[in-house]
């Protein structure tokens, strides 16, 4: 009995992380593998897109057989010749071994102003 109440509390206090297992947890966006995913990223576009990392926002990575990085990313994109800061959300997978791959690319929309700021500036 008395060798089972430790195993039991053990179990309770260690379960939490458990449940967390396959689920998206936030990363710091200056950690080398988050930025090295970013890197990646960015790579994987077209060179016509012209498109240059400026820095990571935003990071969450999920635990899977490898690891899947979300990186939410502040880029330059000069592919229509002027230069505009934009912003695009990217999953990478990075597989046991190492290897990376492209899961998705997404521009994210410009935000639009308030009403209260379109009416300040009229």
């Amino acid at each position: 009995m008395f060798r089972v109440l430790p195993v039991l509390l053990l179990l309770t206090l260690v379960s939490p992380s458990f449940a967390q297992e396959g689920g998206w947890r936030k990363a710091r966006t200056n950690d080398p593998a988050v930025v090295a995913a970013a890197r990646f990223a960015v790579k994987a576009q077209p060179k016509e897109a012209k498109v240059f990392l400026r820095r990571v926002t935003a990071a969450r990575s999920q635990l899977v057989a490898g690891m899947n990085y979300e990186v939410t990313l502040l880029v330059i994109d000069r592919s229509g010749g002027k230069p505009v800061a934009r912003t695009a959300v990217a999953v990478v997978y990075e597989d046991l071994d190492g290897n990376r791959s492209l899961t998705s690319w997404k521009w994210q929309k410009p935000a639009e102003p308030s009403r209260q700021e379109s009416a300040s500036t009229r």
